[in-house]
């Protein structure tokens, strides 16, 4: 099931951080007012003060300004720097204590490249009489090459996939994309693929989507967000955030085993990297 880079931020904000999530109920350029979701008579003035406002849809999507007065009894925050327009009803927004949507996203994407899939890549550029070839550049580890195939036939009996009988990987040659190729016995008789294990790719948007699992992706966020939190903060705060990540880092192994595919590659004698 895919799920986008908005709902994955929320999940990692919200088990570690007071966080709203709302529409205005209006507002200026330099302010926004919810009295639905901030409006609190006994909240302290200095509650959201230093918070990111991030705005999310309708007027100023994808602003983000920072929190320089709170008014619990309007329910209204103040912001450092004008927005484009003003807010108006239109304008949906979260608003986030401890991180910034920037550093959320960071912690996505950095989850989102620790995990892996299986997957199928042909390959496209073939040199030396077709006997060697550069690699996706997304294969960057050894670990990742999993099998070479040969695609053969047409319709109307149809196409299946053949093992190569023997391939090595070796070094790519300087200044290409690749680091590494692939190397063959004999010049293919058809089409040539590379199953692989491949990062998840980072997403660019919040509308953006990806299939990974939410859950392990928010626990490999959650473990680098508690990092974060935990370089900067004071002593008291570092040891709670030390465990906090340790918890997460705990989780995101576990889901590791379970979603993060395993491959054994055939032994490919005479191999050297």
């Amino acid at each position: 099931m895919s799920v986008t880079r908005a709902e994955l931020r929320r999940a990692v904000a919200a088990p570690m951080m007071r966080t709203v999530i709302g529409v205005a109920g209006g507002g200026s350029t330099v302010a926004l007012a919810d009295p639905a979701e901030l409006q609190d008579s006994g909240a302290s003035d200095d509650l959201w003060t230093g918070a990111w406002l991030h705005i999310t849809a309708g007027a100023n999507a994808g602003e983000v300004r920072r929190v320089t007065a709170y008014d619990p009894a309007s329910g209204s925050v103040t912001v450092n720097r004008p927005f484009a327009r003003p807010v108006d009803t239109t304008s949906e927004y979260e608003l986030l204590r401890l991180l910034g949507p920037a550093e959320l996203h960071l912690a996505i994407d950095d989850t989102l490249a620790r995990c892996w899939r299986r997957t199928l890549a042909e390959l496209t550029s073939v040199a030396d009489g077709r006997r060697r070839c550069p690699l996706p550049a997304w294969v960057t580890r050894r670990q990742q090459v999993v099998e070479v195939w040969e695609r053969r036939g047409a319709p109307p009996r149809g196409e299946h996939l053949r093992a190569v009988d023997w391939w090595r990987l070796t070094r790519g040659a300087p200044g290409h994309e690749s680091p590494f190729w692939i190397e063959l016995d004999h010049a293919p008789g058809g089409a040539l693929l590379v199953e692989g294990l491949r990062p998840y790719e980072a997403l660019a948007a919040d509308q953006s989507v990806t299939d990974a699992p939410a859950d392990w992706v928010t626990a490999g966020a959650l473990a680098y967000a508690y990092r974060r939190l935990r370089r900067d903060a004071p002593a008291d705060d570092a040891d709670r955030y030390a465990a906090l990540q340790y918890e997460a880092a705990r989780e995101f192994q576990r889901l590791s085993r379970l979603y993060q595919p395993r491959a054994v590659r055939r032994v490919q004698l005479g191999e050297r990297l």
